[in-house]
């Protein structure tokens, strides 16, 4: 009966500490992280952002987008991150200009605000960062006349 007891004891201890181990691996795998797109218009020309509901940018200003995502535990790398904008496109100055953007062969590969590499990236705390697009008055000229 003494034997019994000890070895109930001792499945239970085998099974507390195999939950245990499960549970903490588990914790650790995803995390919750939230990441603001900062986008500044250093141009001296109007934008509008038609993939993000035609968002209007006024020359010399800023407009932020905060997201919460899911991923690996620990610090982000500017990869783990997917751009707002994959793919659409930009006009300048009431339509005089659009900036046709191309995806790329992949999701984030492409071309300016497409591009998660054309992002300054910022880790502003343990789970948040900052990936911040500048427009410059070089994208407006760059772009092509709106048909």
């Amino acid at each position: 009966m003494n034997y019994n007891n000890y070895s109930i004891s001792g499945i239970n201890l085998i099974l507390l500490i195999l939950t245990l181990s499960i549970c903490i691996s588990c914790g650790r795998s995803e995390c919750g992280s939230s990441v603001e797109y900062l986008f500044i218009n250093e141009s001296d020309y109007q934008i509008v952002m038609e993939p993000l509901s035609n968002t209007i940018i006024e020359s010399q200003s800023d407009f932020s987008r905060i997201e919460d995502i899911e991923g690996p535990c620990g610090k982000l790398k500017l990869d783990d991150f997917v751009p707002p904008i994959l793919e659409g496109t930009i006009l300048f100055n009431n339509g005089e200009k659009c900036w046709i953007l191309d995806s790329g062969a992949s999701a984030g590969q492409g071309e300016g605000p497409a591009g998660i590499s054309n992002y300054e990236y910022e880790r502003i705390s343990n789970n948040s960062y900052r990936l911040t697009f500048r427009f410059t008055n070089t994208h407006y000229q760059s772009a092509d006349i709106c048909i």
